[in-house]
C-alpha cells in the first residue's frame, strides 16, 4: 500500500484548479512520488541495516563484545533511522509548501485571465450594441414607407 495524502490536501488541490483531472493528475503524482521516497527509503534501509548488523557481528566475535555494545548499536541505527525519517518528514513538506504556492500562482493567473476575457466581453457587447443601433437606424431610413411617409408630412 503506497502513501496517501490527507483529505484537506485533497480538496485544497480541487479549489485551486478548474480542471478536476489536472488536479487528479498532480495528487496521483505527489502520492506516487511520496510512495517511491518511502520505499527508497525503507530499501536503503534496509540494506544500511544490513551492513551494519554484519559489521556489529564481525566486532562482536573479533572482540567478543557484550549485549550491551548490541543494544547501544541497535539505539543507534534507530537513533538514525528517526534523524532520516524526519529528513524525509521536512522535505515532503517543503515539497507540499511548493506545490501549494505553485497552484496559487495558477490560481492568480487563471482569475487575471478571467478578467481579461470579461472586460473583452463587456467591450464586445457595447459594439454589438450599437452595430444593431447603427442597423435598425439605417434599416428605417431606407424603408419606402418611412421615406413616403416622412416626404409627405415634410413636403405639404
Amino acid at each position: 500500500m503506497g502513501y496517501v495524502l490527507p483529505a484537506h490536501i485533497y480538496d485544497l488541490v480541487h479549489k485551486g484548479f478548474k480542471d478536476e483531472k489536472q488536479a487528479d493528475i498532480l495528487l496521483r503524482v505527489v502520492e506516487l512520488s511520496f510512495s517511491e521516497i518511502e520505499r527508497e527509503v525503507k530499501e536503503e534501509f534496509q540494506e544500511q541495516k544490513e551492513v551494519v548488523k554484519s559489521a556489529v557481528y564481525n566486532e562482536l566475535r573479533n572482540e567478543l563484545a557484550t549485549k550491551e555494545f548490541v543494544r547501544a548499536e541497535a539505539a543507534a541505527l534507530r537513533d538514525e533511522m528517526h534523524q532520516e525519517i524526519g529528513k524525509l518528514r521536512d522535505e515532503m513538506q517543503q515539497e507540499i509548501g511548493k506545490l501549494r504556492g505553485e497552484v496559487m500562482d495558477l490560481r492568480e493567473e487563471m482569475h487575471q485571465e478571467v478578467s481579461s476575457i470579461r472586460s473583452d466581453i463587456r467591450v464586445l457587447d457595447f459594439q454589438m450594441k450599437v452595430l444593431i443601433a447603427l442597423m435598425i437606424l439605417g434599416m428605417t431610413l431606407m424603408n419606402p414607407n418611412f421615406v413616403e411617409l416622412l416626404r409627405q408630412i415634410f413636403m405639404k
